[in-house]
């Protein structure tokens, strides 16, 4: 069944290269969350019950976050912030900007798989949240 699942993604990314494909197999089975390695900085907020950051590509090629992080290093910013990084193969053909439920600070996803944050301002320890961002990789 996930084969199957895997080669129907793999007809929809016809802008995708091959071997960007096969990091779909090697990252993640089609229907499963998986926590991104975070960049220098970056963590689970320490509050109960927080979900960590995850991504999820379902069976149609659209890509799920969910959960929160904050940067845990002091001040950050102003200006775009890698937070983490996504596979390529699950990345939008497009730059995705959100706005996060938070005011501030905004989330950008680009076609290379950088997960960033946009701060209009330094800011001391920002949390973001990436429930409910939606993307599709075709």
């Amino acid at each position: 069944m996930t084969v199957r699942l895997l080669v129907s993604l793999k007809d929809r990314l016809d802008t995708k290269t091959a071997e960007a494909f096969r990091q779909v197999e090697t990252w993640a089975a089609l229907g499963t969350w998986v926590n991104p390695t975070m960049s220098s900085g970056w963590s689970t907020p320490i509050l109960s019950g927080n979900c960590p950051v995850q991504y999820m590509v379902d069976p149609i090629g659209w890509v799920h976050f969910r959960g929160s992080t904050n940067y845990y290093s002091g001040t950050i910013g102003p200006g775009l912030q890698t937070v983490f990084t996504i596979p390529l193969s699950f990345s939008p053909r497009y730059s995705e900007d959100f706005s996060s439920p938070n005011v501030q600070p905004s989330v950008q996803v680009d076609p290379s798989g950088t997960v960033s944050i946009f701060l209009t301002e330094p800011t001391l320890n920002p949390i973001c949240n990436f429930s409910g961002i939606l993307f599709t990789t075709f």
